[in-house]
């Protein structure tokens, strides 16, 4: 009996002694490398408000793959390597995958409530299945002739507006109205009105505001989060007042075409749409209904802004690079004979035209931070639980930023371990025996929160749209007064989403046997 008791007393001491050790040994574990803090503030002062993935470029150079701020108490975690990334945020997806608590974006504004900032639970997984069950898979693909419709209209558009003008310049705001237009049609059935459109500026605003609100670092409430208490009415809390006008944006911008859709089944007047068939189905509860609310509106903020940007990097493309441009209009007129035009099942058979898509979305990835939920390990470091976590998928141009021309400043998409002259333009490095990473995997994050609202509408409407320019339209270098090329330079804007500056470029029909085809699609959908 003695012994017995003795055993279980050594058992006892000798697992808590294991425990004490891994624990201590665990605990003293250093952090990930990463610049000198100082006391209290920790690195705050060294984020930048504005273009951070440039410093997180600069640091990726100085401290390596994986970089840690403190944000005065808050830690961070910035990732500049795909392996990393995955090892991190998908196969240890189970403690990463959940949203960082961020008052301003969060609390304050609201956007906690939407698909792509909710915190893990019942909410985002219903999320998740009523958007499946809506524009997932196969169901995006009754919205493909609605696609043909509206891209054929768009490009004849184009080339009524050259008839007054000879080269574009803000096409950005033409591609905005183009993806708006398609993507508000399937979520709500909404019709754009005009190049102006009311609706399409106030979403513009609001992901705009999103992406301003989620910086890491900007808003010192995330960091001191008591600091929401504070009256808005106080010094320095101009935090408090423009967090009042984004929530009102944000509101404005959920409700308004939601109520809209609801009044046109009332009176019989609904198209077919994502916010209709859901409504259809029966009486939904306040909770479904706010569902149905956030994910239609995350259907358009979250796909919109990505699928625009990536068109607008395409024509960028094909006016600096006019070889590749050739290379998949050959491609298509050995398909298509020019006697038709590329079509949702000729994908399959235009690989190159594939591979031109997949380097252009190199250009342009999402990255929304995750948040670590319990404390872990990796190589040899720490992570500290609630370690907001980036996974820097920023990719820049050497000529496009003012640090040291290097080869280690880069991001994920221009990572050289992952891609040979990442720098370059070059399709057919997705075309090799050795393929590299296909873009398209990481172009809307990592983990099990990785799903894009309206991922399959958005890949549609892109190739869509690069198929069909390519299909009628040569696009070319605009010419200056002494009748000389004006060369492109990438230069891009940061937020959400890294978008090129504008640039000048000319764009024609290739004969009139494609403007013919594309009345015949744009006629064929009404």
């Amino acid at each position: 009996m003695i012994l017995n008791g003795l055993s279980i007393a050594l058992t006892i001491l000798l697992a808590w002694k294991i425990w004490d050790i891994v624990y201590r040994r665990r605990h003293f574990l250093p952090l990930p490398p990463g610049p000198r803090p100082l006391p209290i503030i920790g690195n705050l002062h060294q984020m930048p408000v504005k273009n951070q993935s440039v410093k997180f470029m600069e640091w990726n150079a100085e401290f390596g793959d994986l970089v840690y701020v403190d944000l005065m108490g808050a830690p961070a975690l910035i990732i500049n390597s795909h392996e990393d990334a995955k090892e991190l945020l998908d196969t240890r997806s189970s403690i990463y995958s959940d949203r960082p608590r961020l008052e301003m974006a969060g609390g304050l504004v609201g956007w906690d409530k939407s698909v792509v900032f909710a915190p893990s639970g019942n909410r985002i997984r219903n999320m998740r299945r009523m958007l499946a069950r809506g524009v997932g898979g196969r169901h995006a693909q009754q919205y493909h002739p609605r696609m043909g419709h509206a891209i054929s209209s768009f490009i004849l558009g184009v080339f009524v507006i050259l008839c007054h003008h000879e080269v574009f310049i803000q096409y950005w705001i033409d591609l905005q109205r183009l993806t708006g237009t398609i993507i508000l049609d399937i979520t709500y059935g909404y019709q754009v009105k005009g190049e102006r459109d009311e609706l399409v500026i106030m979403s513009d605003k609001n992901v705009r505001e999103f992406g301003e609100a989620i910086s890491v670092g900007d808003f010192l409430v995330d960091t001191i989060p008591i600091l929401k208490y504070v009256p808005a009415w106080f010094p320095f809390a101009g935090f408090k007042r423009k967090a009042a006008i984004w929530r009102a944006n944000l509101l404005e911008t959920v409700e308004r075409p939601y109520v809209a859709v609801k009044e046109q089944l009332r009176n019989g007047t609904a198209r077919v749409s994502y916010v209709a068939q859901h409504l259809s189905e029966g009486p939904l509860d306040a909770e479904t209904e706010d569902l149905l609310k956030y994910t239609s509106y995350n259907m358009y903020t979250g796909t919109w802004i990505k699928t625009t940007a990536t068109l607008y990097h395409f024509y960028f493309a094909m006016t600096k690079y006019p070889e590749y441009q050739r290379r998949a209009q050959e491609e298509i007129d050995r398909l298509t004979e020019q006697k038709r035009l590329p079509s949702f099942d000729d994908r399959v058979n235009l690989p190159f035209v594939d591979a031109l898509i997949m380097e252009v979305f190199r250009w342009a990835p999402i990255g929304i931070p995750h948040r670590l939920e319990v404390e872990d390990t990796y190589k040899g470091y720490r992570i500290p639980a609630n370690t907001v976590v980036w996974a820097h998928l920023w990719q820049l141009y050497q000529s496009c930023i003012c640090i040291r021309a290097d080869r280690s400043h880069r991001g994920m998409s221009q990572d050289a371990r992952r891609y040979k002259s990442p720098q370059e333009f070059n399709p057919d490095r997705y075309l090799q025996q050795e393929k590299e990473l296909d873009p398209r995997l990481t172009q809307f994050g990592y983990g099990r929160r990785w799903f894009c609202p309206g991922k399959e509408i958005a890949e549609d409407i892109i190739f869509l749209t690069i198929v069909l320019t390519l299909a009628t339209c040569s696009i070319k270098k605009a010419v200056n007064a002494n009748g000389e090329e004006i060369e492109p330079v990438a230069k891009f804007t940061f937020g959400l989403v890294a978008i090129l500056k504008e640039f000048e470029f000319k764009i024609t029909p290739r004969s009139p046997e494609a403007l013919e085809l594309l009345k015949h699609l744009r006629d064929q959908y009404t």
